[in-house]
C-alpha cells in the first residue's frame, strides 16, 4: 500500500483518483492548499505526491501552485522524500513546456491530463515496488 498525497484543485477529479487508488489498496489524501500539503509531508509518511502544476484559487491561477510545492519539497530534509508526479493538462503549449519546468524544479515524472486511470494505477504500483526494493 502506498500513501499518496493528491494536490489538485479539481474536486471531482481528485475524488475519482482517491476512490480508484483506494480500490487498489492505496491510501490517498487530497488537498488544494499548499500549506495543508506541506503539513501532510511533515506529519506523516507520504510515498507519492500527485501534484497539479496549475492550482486555481477562485478563478485565478495561484502562484502557490504545483511548481512551488515541488520546489519546497525538494528543499526539505525529509527522511523519506516522496516520489513527485507533476500533472497538468497544458503539456501541448509550444511556447511553454510545463514538463521541462516540472523537471527543473525536481519532479520525478510527469503525467498529462486527462490521466487514464489504469495508467495512474500502473505508475503508482511501479513506484511502490521501486520504493520497497530500496528499503
Amino acid at each position: 500500500m502506498a500513501n499518496i498525497l493528491i494536490f489538485e484543485d479539481d474536486e471531482i477529479l481528485a475524488e475519482t483518483w482517491q476512490k480508484m487508488l483506494g480500490e487498489h489498496g492505496h491510501q490517498a489524501e487530497h488537498t488544494a492548499d499548499i500549506d495543508v500539503a506541506m503539513s501532510k509531508l511533515y506529519e506523516g509518511y507520504v510515498d507519492i505526491a500527485l501534484i497539479d502544476i496549475f492550482i486555481l484559487e477562485g478563478s485565478q491561477e495561484s502562484p502557490r501552485g504545483g511548481i512551488m510545492l515541488i520546489s519546497k519539497i525538494n528543499l526539505l530534509s525529509l527522511e523519506h522524500k516522496p516520489w513527485l508526479i507533476a500533472v497538468s493538462g497544458r503539456s501541448h503549449d509550444p511556447g511553454f513546456s510545463v514538463l521541462e519546468i516540472a523537471k527543473t524544479v525536481g519532479a520525478d515524472e510527469y503525467m498529462k491530463k486527462p490521466i487514464d486511470l489504469p495508467d495512474l494505477i500502473a505508475v503508482v504500483d511501479r513506484v511502490e515496488k521501486e520504493q520497497a526494493s530500496k528499503r
